[in-house]
């Protein structure tokens, strides 16, 4: 368990079971300037949580005991100042990211994490913990000037002049209604931003003034359900104005009642918080892109992949990957018997001299077609060069890497090439017990096919035993 410096501004809670991933985000996140907390599953966050209350958690979703949405959930139930989670995922799936913010995450990161990215995400962070905490201060101020109405047991039409001139000079929009809905005071940042003068508001239900906004959140049920305090007390919501645009607003509710707990009316103040929905949605839609280019740049880069590993003629994997895959079975055979056939066109050079190079393309095209056509499961085959091709036949001795020779021989010899005589030579050789060099496989193959090719041709000729040839019916 690791701790961080309380009397450090912004304390980050790092939550991720991998600890290089830990390590790396703390690091980054103590060069930028915050103080980095961590923690290794989400029961040792929320028990450092609750002893430090932290403002910002950045968590990974897939964690032993309780995975990051639940940890989310947890944060919410615990109540206190507003915690900015940020959720870090390899999952890139709209449905993903829908169960998240469901869950009631702020914000999404696909893994692996952009530093850059993080670093924009954390700011924005600070500024949305900012503007909540400015909400708080003034709830805070305008409870302590319901409380002061409440003491002095007036109802809401008959406030002092100095409480009104408090009232007009508070720099939100506010507005007040008494217990039938209708509007008794408007001050001037409620003119501005609502775009509604107070003498076409004064006097008039606040569902009719107020009719403009969205999802209709000002109606007659819902406005007398904050007299009864039947209602939240803090929401968002929208009002479309003159000019066509739409702002949005954080309203904080305070239903004021006297000594005897009955409602005198309802104080309203709101905060124009347009910008920061704009910046969140701007986030939002960056990170789509930037998730689509990603997963763009992952399908380029598979696609460049095949093509590196790819003969471009036949399609077969080239001389390059064949020898990779050559080593890797060498390497990992576990005592198994492995073969490799090398083969060799027989006269493919009177092919091109007779038909042209685009005919002979399309011998090799075939051939490789017919190849694969014969392979059994697990035989691995390539381009080797030229007119060479290579066979790699897992788990066959000496014997069966002879008789895979003789079934691509014959496969060859017996096919229809509309014309042209083909035929092939095939050298096999088996690996040796305890040997991995591929150069010492791939030696003996090739000198077995020499053997093949001095011996006549359209023969398969093993170097174990030694240079056996095979019998031509």
């Amino acid at each position: 368990m690791e701790f961080f410096n309380a009397d450090t501004p912004l304390p980050v809670l790092v939550v991720e079971d991998d600890p290089v991933t830990a390590m790396v985000l703390r690091r980054y996140l103590e060069a930028s300037g915050y103080s980095v907390a961590q923690a290794s599953d989400g029961i040792e966050a929320l028990a450092l949580h609750r002893q430090y209350r932290f403002r910002i958690v950045v968590s990974d979703w897939n964690m032993p005991s309780m995975d990051g949405t639940t940890l989310c959930k947890e944060f919410r139930n615990l109540g206190g100042s507003y915690v900015y989670f940020i959720l870090c995922s390899a999952r890139t799936d709209r449905a993903d990211r829908v169960v998240a913010f469901e869950a009631g995450v702020d914000d999404f990161l696909t893994k692996p994490i952009d530093q850059g990215e993080l670093a924009a995400r954390l700011v924005v962070a600070g500024r949305i913990l900012a503007s909540e905490d400015g909400l708080k201060r003034q709830r805070k101020q305008l409870e302590e000037t319901a409380s002061r109405l409440v003491e002095s047991n007036v109802e809401l039409h008959s406030l002092s002049r100095k409480y009104s001139d408090l009232f007009q000079g508070l720099p939100m929009a506010c507005f007040t209604y008494d217990t039938d809905g209708r509007i008794r005071e408007w001050n001037r940042e409620a003119e501005a931003a609502f775009g509604i003068p107070a003498e076409q508001a004064s006097g008039a239900p606040v569902w009719e003034v107020l009719q403009e906004a969205h999802y209709a959140v000002w109606s007659e049920i819902r406005s007398r359900a904050f007299l009864a305090g039947g209602s939240e007390q803090t929401f968002d919501w929208c009002l479309g104005k003159g000019d066509g645009n739409v702002r949005s607003f954080a309203a904080n509710i305070i239903c004021m009642k006297d000594d005897g707990g009955q409602p005198l009316g309802v104080v309203c103040a709101s905060i124009d918080i347009t910008d920061r929905k704009q910046a969140e949605a701007q986030i939002a839609d960056y990170a789509m892109q930037v998730s689509a280019q990603k997963v763009a740049l992952e399908a380029m880069n598979t696609q460049l992949n095949e093509l590196a590993i790819t003969d471009e003629l036949t399609g077969l994997s080239n001389r390059r990957h064949f020898r990779e895959r050559l080593a890797q079975a060498l390497t990992y055979s576990d005592g198994q018997d492995i073969s490799l056939l090398l083969l060799d066109l027989d006269h493919f050079k009177r092919v091109n001299d007779a038909k042209g190079h685009l005919a002979g393309d399309e011998v090799l095209r075939q051939f490789a077609k017919l190849l694969r056509h014969t392979a059994m499961g697990g035989e691995i085959i390539s381009r080797y060069g030229g007119e060479e091709f290579a066979i790699l036949v897992p788990g066959a001795d000496a014997e069966h890497g002879w008789l895979a020779g003789e079934r691509f021989r014959r496969a060859i010899e017996q096919h229809s090439w509309d014309g042209i005589s083909v035929t092939v030579s095939v050298g096999v050789a088996t690996s040796r017990t305890g040997v991995t060099d591929q150069d010492d496989l791939v030696g003996r193959a090739d000198a077995a096919l020499y053997v093949a090719k001095e011996s006549g041709r359209n023969r398969v000729c093993s170097a174990d035993p030694p240079l056996a040839t095979a019998s031509i019916a």
